[in-house]
């Protein structure tokens, strides 16, 4: 299990620096990612993750 946090920049100066806590159970194909980063697009882990991280940008 991950527990982590993304800090984000939002570019307003009143809403400042956003951060957007992550928790995530799986595994990614570090290797694979690293050779071939279009992996990282096909893995289904990864997608799950970054919809999780998109979700959490925009609250949902």
């Amino acid at each position: 299990m991950l527990y982590a946090g993304l800090s984000v920049d939002s570019g307003v100066s009143l809403v400042g620096e956003l951060r957007v806590p992550l928790q995530y159970n799986g595994t990614l194909p570090l290797r694979d990612i690293v050779n071939n980063p279009q992996a990282l697009i096909r893995n289904p882990a990864a997608q799950r993750l970054a919809r999780r991280l998109i979700g959490g940008l925009f609250g949902h």
